[in-house]
């Protein structure tokens, strides 16, 4: 019979006290399993993992850093048949070994299918964004690209990867093939790490403010430019100035302060207020939604908050942004609510904003399409995935 008395997350960027909150590491450690962090950044990024810094760095003690494939490997082979790996890492080349290795020694994995809003388009944009680099890359990084995309594309037991053992979903949106999976991976109906921060919230008294929130996406510096290797798409001084100047109009016509909910990611110094003299706030989205009187956002997942409360939504877009593919991102996911986005920069645009009523099918259809299509609705999304772990602790290894 197996016995699995360990969870191990696989990452690749550094753990913030946010990741370690939304990894419901205490949940499976209440269940009786210990949890650890093996994060991949030092060999899978090392440009992340010297540059990126997260404003929240966990403390928790155990976090291990992994810069050579060996040091996972010899682990892995000794703690077979007593652990159980939740997969965050991307499937290419660089982690193909790490992968191969969990195969080797017969480690049963999870990986989490996001289905994030509008991947499809996203992938789009990032495989347009990448042949336009080719032309000056070296015939090794073209190489590399190209495995990497026949890797994706075929099934991953063709390479002696075995199938995940779970595949934990969201919304209908997140349920696609995917080369780690096969026949005999399960799909495991969770739901996205916003509700379990909406369902710890939404008895709690609530005392409604005058005031809109806006959904902030550190624009700018947003550290996955880093990960990606790309330049932000817009300049701080003219994206932050075109803000507040919107943000000023709106505030005289509607007689309501518009607060801040910084993204987790953002480090602003009170020495520079880019907002004016705005209230912001950090790990406080859920509770300023629900509080708000309505929401604006450019495409922020945040909107989950927005969607599961019900807000009124106004979307809005720049002159620099409508110069990126990011326009598409925030035209696709207004349309979805029947929307245009708003050009700040269009004084004309701006100065007929009204308040935005969304009909509840609407919602009622995101929740479905990303946040959650199945599954228990009252427990945690890691508590879910915490008792089907236990199940497999009472089901007995089949004789090879």
């Amino acid at each position: 019979m197996t016995t699995i008395d360990k969870i191990i997350f696989f990452i690749e960027n550094p753990l913030s006290q946010r990741d370690y909150e939304r990894f419901g590491i205490d949940i499976f450690r209440k269940d009786g399993f210990d949890v650890d962090i093996w994060n991949f950044t030092p060999f899978l990024k090392p440009d992340v993992h010297k540059l990126v810094r997260p404003p929240d760095p966990s403390r928790y003690e155990n976090i291990n850093l992994i810069y050579r494939f060996q040091e996972s490997d010899i682990r892995l082979k000794t703690m077979a048949g007593k652990i159980f790996i939740v997969n965050f890492l991307n499937y290419n080349v660089k982690s193909f070994p790490i992968f191969r290795a969990l195969s080797r020694h017969k480690i049963p994995y999870a990986v989490y299918f996001g289905g994030g809003l509008f991947s499809k388009k996203k992938k789009k944009w990032r495989y347009l964004r990448r042949l336009k680099k080719l032309k000056n890359e070296s015939l090794l990084q073209l190489f590399i690209y190209y495995v990497n995309t026949l890797l994706k594309k075929t099934p991953s037991r063709i390479w002696g990867i075995a199938p995940a053992t779970f595949i934990l979903v969201r919304g209908a949106n997140s349920i696609t093939a995917k080369a780690t999976s096969g026949p005999t991976t399960e799909t495991v109906y969770t739901h996205a790490q916003d509700y379990d921060i909406y369902l710890r919230d939404k008895h709690r008294p609530v005392k409604k403010g005058n005031f809109v929130v806006f959904l902030d996406e550190y624009t700018p510096y947003h550290p996955d430019y880093v990960h990606f290797k790309m330049s932000p798409p817009v300049t701080a001084d003219e994206y932050y100035s075109s803000l507040r100047r919107f943000f000023d109009f709106f505030e005289r016509k509607f007689n309501m302060d518009v607060v801040i909910a910084a993204h987790p990611r953002a480090t602003y110094s009170q020495k520079d207020p880019v907002f004016g003299d705005r209230t912001v706030r950090w790990g406080r989205t859920c509770d300023l939604v629900r509080r708000s009187q309505m929401v604006i956002l450019h495409c922020s997942t945040a909107i989950n908050f927005a969607v599961l409360y019900r807000k009124p939504m106004t979307f809005i877009t720049t002159k620099q942004l409508e110069d990126t593919e990011y326009r598409l991102f925030i035209k696709d996911l207004a349309a979805y609510f029947d929307q245009k986005p708003i050009n700040i920069n269009d004084r004309e645009s701006f100065c007929e904003i009204g308040e935005f009523n969304i009909p509840a099918p609407k919602y009622d259809r995101f929740i479905f399409d990303f946040i959650k299509a199945g599954g228990p609705k009252s427990l945690p999304s890691w508590k879910i995935l915490s008792n089907r772990i236990r199940e497999l602790n009472q089901t007995p290894t089949p004789r090879s």
